[in-house]
């Protein structure tokens, strides 16, 4: 079986927990990205995760793990 899915991606947006933060209260079920950005002022996907709460998923992420906190990084995320 084939299945075809059509994922509507958010624009770039800053991986900080303020930003996190005003995503939907009640939680949005989906994929996201995060990608980092490189010396060469370009972002790279360094990331991809599915969840049924992504802004819950997200802060726990950026609440654990260290090298989130090293550089420049921005998500995307498209609802399911």
């Amino acid at each position: 079986m084939n299945y075809d899915i059509n994922l509507i991606w958010s624009t770039l947006l800053p991986l900080t927990s303020e930003e996190v933060n005003k995503l939907n209260g009640k939680g949005i079920e989906g994929v996201f990205r995060i990608s980092k950005k490189e010396t060469d002022g370009k972002f790279y996907v360094v990331f991809i995760g599915s969840a049924t709460n992504i802004k819950d998923e997200l802060n726990l992420l950026l609440s654990e793990k260290d090298w989130l906190k090293q550089g420049e990084f921005s998500f995307r995320y498209a609802p399911l």
